[in-house]
């Protein structure tokens, strides 16, 4: 699996919202599978096209969409930031918006729990919110950082009962 540009719909990367045009964005993503695909002949690689959780004042995902002949995942990046924060609340409204684009497999691509927020319980909403709109999983940031509210110890290591709740809920997902 292979992405290119992730984020495009939020505002902090070079090629995001307000430093690119969406036109732009598309014409780069179809660039680069067509150039993969020309050497990849056999279509082994998947393209994952990753976007942020929708947020007021991010850019439309239907601007950013280069078309299903482009993609064969659909991603999403978002995070439980804190303790108010439900899976329906965080990801719903993307997942609705990415449905109405194609109905490919979606996945979480990155997301992860701040302490504040209580790991043990979202992770279960993350776990059940994953099986009841049918996606196809999740990819945990298991990464310590500090220093503000997107930057924090979002490591599972170092919080026993959550480590041990995800291994429940994962596996009840078998």
């Amino acid at each position: 699996m292979m992405s290119f540009a992730p984020e495009a719909n939020g505002s902090w990367y070079t090629w995001g919202f307000h430093h690119a045009l969406a036109s732009g964005f598309v014409a780069a993503w179809r660039h680069v599978v067509g150039i993969f695909r020309s050497v990849d002949r056999t279509r082994e690689i998947r393209w994952v096209w990753i976007m942020n959780v929708n947020y007021q004042g991010s850019e439309n995902l239907a601007d950013l969409w280069p078309g299903s002949a482009y993609v064969n995942i659909l991603g999403i990046d978002g995070y439980f930031p804190g303790k108010f924060e439900t899976f329906e609340t965080c990801f719903g409204p993307t997942i609705v918006s990415m449905r109405s684009l194609s109905s490919q497999p979606l996945l979480i691509t990155e997301t992860a729990d701040a302490p504040s927020a209580g790991k043990q319980q979202e992770l279960n909403q993350l776990v059940i919110g994953v099986a009841e709109y049918g996606l196809e999983g999740f990819l945990w940031f298991d990464v310590r950082q500090h220093g503000s509210l997107t930057r924090q110890d979002w490591s599972l290591e170092q919080d026993p009962a959550a480590f041990q709740s995800f291994g429940t809920d994962v596996n009840q997902l078998k």
